[in-house]
């Protein structure tokens, strides 16, 4: 056998296992960002912009969206909160949706505070919370279940918003930063109000 077709026999093969391994490396980085390991929520009690009780069972038997922000905020919560907005106006006409941002900022985020900033948002309904509570109780919460942590310096909180289905469970993870992900997002809220 010649040498350019010995070299290609063996060479040839590699090749095309090193790109299935790439292929399936890309596969699993998209995956990630709009799957998780199905966590649940479960278990938290904190209080809402008016100072009601929010707990684990106000999102049951809803498909809810979760972000986290802060009230005082001037980098992305602005964003994240036109994208919390639309989805509330896209999905309006169905009752099992619901939204809730969860402040990174507690010891600053009291419920006056959170109902100040709701009616600045114009939001006119009653489908979005914002709840805050003590920050060792935000920290956990975070930490354990939304698995994205509670920073020091609040500036710095996740992009993420998260899907999670009439069990809370969730369903997926979708980032600002990359906007694709807000469109699989869309799609992933209808697929689990339709079933």
């Amino acid at each position: 056998m010649k040498r350019g077709l010995k070299a290609a026999f063996f060479t040839l093969p590699i090749a095309l296992a090193a790109g299935l391994v790439a292929l399936m490396i890309v596969g699993k980085m998209e995956k990630s960002t709009t799957e998780t390991s199905l966590s649940k929520i479960e278990s938290f009690s904190l209080i809402d912009q008016d100072g009601e009780p929010f707990t684990h069972e106000n999102l049951k038997g809803k498909v809810n969206v979760v972000n986290f922000m802060f009230t005082t905020c001037r980098g992305i919560c602005p964003q994240l909160s036109r994208e919390m907005k639309a989805l509330s106006n896209s999905f309006s006409r169905y009752g099992t949706f619901s939204l809730l941002s969860i402040s990174v900022d507690p010891d600053n985020d009291t419920p006056e505070q959170l109902r100040a900033w709701f009616k600045k948002q114009g939001v006119s309904n009653k489908r979005w919370s914002f709840i805050t509570g003590e920050r060792e109780k935000i920290k956990t919460l975070l930490e354990t279940q939304f698995l994205v942590g509670l920073p020091e310096d609040p500036n710095v909180h996740s992009d993420r918003f998260m899907l999670l289905d009439k069990d809370n469970i969730v369903q997926g993870t979708y980032q600002l930063s990359r906007p694709e992900t807000l469109e699989s997002l869309k799609k992933d809220i209808m697929k689990l109000l339709k079933h």
